[in-house]
């Protein structure tokens, strides 16, 4: 038994009779494979997934024929992937990079992720992507990414951490003029990043 995109090993061939002259295989090899009428091998990678076959290899000389089976199941392998990043540190109320997801296995069904997405990001449960702007600030945080394929799971962690933003602000006005003894028009302060604490 193999997994779908892993050579086979195969076997050998021992000869305990007369000279064989050459060899076939009955079904014919299955994509990914090739059968050599020489030596009577099946080689190579499958590349479909199939449920257990056998195979009759046939021996051929000039008094006669000979046969043995070979049975060769292949499974769907189990999911595998990458993460494009494992961590980030970003100031609150910023949007996030985030990362990227390479499939490296087999066929991923959904994603998961753990602990739930903080307040101000989503997860994709089709995609494994998670995205948006935190609100909350939070101290670096492990997150537990699961894929979830027909043959098992596979996991990988992504850790973000979301600081206190700095502070920033604008003025309603940058400059007045006014005449002795007359109160001022001022301005306003609008905070447009973290909290002013003075």
């Amino acid at each position: 038994s193999k997994a779908q995109n892993v050579a086979i090993a195969g076997y050998t061939i021992t000869s305990t009779g007369g000279t064989i002259a050459s060899y076939a295989i009955s079904p014919a090899a299955p994509a990914g494979l090739s059968f050599s009428t020489s030596t009577g091998l099946l080689t190579g990678t499958p590349t479909t997934v199939q449920s257990a076959t056998a195979y009759t290899i046939t021996a051929t000389n000039t008094t006669g024929t000979a046969t043995r089976t070979f049975t060769l199941t292949v499974t769907a392998p189990a999911p595998a992937f990458t993460l494009s990043s494992s961590s980030e540190s970003k100031a609150q109320n910023v949007a996030i990079a985030g990362y990227t997801i390479t499939s490296t296995g087999g066929t991923i069904a959904s994603y998961a992720i753990s602990p739930a997405a903080p307040a101000g990001l989503s997860f994709s449960t089709s995609t494994g992507l998670l995205t948006g702007t935190p609100t909350t600030v939070q101290s670096a945080t492990v997150y537990t990414i699961t894929a979830t394929g027909p043959t098992g799971t596979a996991t990988r962690t992504f850790t973000l951490t979301v600081r206190v933003a700095a502070p920033a602000f604008t003025l309603s006005s940058s400059s007045e003029s006014k005449a002795q003894n007359v109160a001022i028009a001022g301005y306003t302060i609008t905070s447009t990043g973290g909290t002013i604490a003075s």
